[in-house]
């Protein structure tokens, strides 16, 4: 569903128009990126990262900073379908995402080809999207295909993963479970960090 291959990319105009490279990453002044295929991984807090291309299980694409714009706070969470915090979250997530656009404020939720840890779990894009639909959740959903998106941000070790974001795309915490109604109160990231 999710095909990223050279996606990870600047935005002018709400269009890529060249892939992210060491000369031109924006990675900020504290050396967080490291290069690998001619792409820059593992961003950290206080770095502002490209506009990346997501895409839901039906196959409609957006880009992230779309959703960001004219946000003051967004949360992009890596889960799966098996993971008992990122079920806890993305229940609460659901509650509280209705009230979410008032105070200009997003979220979404990428769902990862993760195994876990001791190797007795693992997910596909077939039971991630029958989860999902199940649940019939309120906020975006999208699909990593082949773990691009979990790789660039420095690989999933740890589900629930998140992002939260400005709407430049600075990277303002980074996270795993968290509480919503503490995440979306303001001046709250650092105790996130």
């Amino acid at each position: 569903m999710l095909v990223l291959f050279n996606t990870f990319t600047y935005i002018n105009n709400n269009k890529p128009i060249e892939e992210l490279t060491q000369t031109n990453a924006v990675c900020g002044q504290n050396e967080g990126c490291e290069v690998k295929s001619n792409r820059v991984k593992g961003f950290n807090v206080g770095d502002q990262i490209p506009n990346i291309e997501l895409v839901d299980f039906d196959g409609n694409k957006t880009y992230l900073y779309d959703m960001l714009e004219g946000k003051d706070k967004f949360v992009l969470s890596l889960a799966v379908d098996w993971c008992p915090d990122c079920q806890r979250q993305d229940a609460k997530l659901n509650d509280y995402y209705p009230s979410l656009e008032k105070e200009n404020k997003g979220a979404a939720v990428v769902f990862v080809d993760y195994t876990s840890k001791d190797g007795t779990k693992t997910t596909s894009k077939e039971q991630s999207q029958k989860f999902v639909d199940q649940k019939n959740y309120s906020f975006p959903v999208f699909w990593d295909e082949e773990n691009k998106i979990a790789e660039y941000f420095g690989g999933v070790k740890a589900t629930p993963t998140n992002i939260v974001l400005d709407e430049n795309g600075i990277i303002k915490a980074k996270t795993e479970e968290m509480d919503m109604d503490i995440l979306f109160l303001d001046n709250k990231e650092t105790a996130y960090s």
